[in-house]
């Protein structure tokens, strides 16, 4: 599957690569990646275990893979605070 595929490339990373493999993360730590995947408002909850101290880019990067329907509120909180509020309104 292509998901699987972009979380591969994703550990190639230097941010990614630091914290082990995000593949077996995701398998070693199911029910806590789960608990993130089905929240409502995924880009502002805490990621499992070693993945919260990702920055808010890497995060960003993450989302993009795994729940691509909350990469538009996350880019604006992104910016927002990257940029200055008067960014991010529309």
């Amino acid at each position: 599957e292509r998901q699987w595929q972009q979380i591969k490339v994703i550990e190639n990373v230097p941010a990614f690569k630091s914290l082990g493999g995000l593949g077996a993360n995701l398998d070693g730590d199911s029910l806590a990646w789960k608990r993130w995947y089905a929240a409502e408002k995924a880009e502002t909850e805490d990621l499992p275990r070693s993945f919260r101290d990702l920055s808010v880019f890497h995060r960003l990067l993450l989302l993009r893979i795994l729940r691509p329907d909350r990469v538009g509120s996350a880019l604006a909180d992104y910016v927002a605070q990257e940029l200055g509020p008067e960014f991010a309104e529309q």
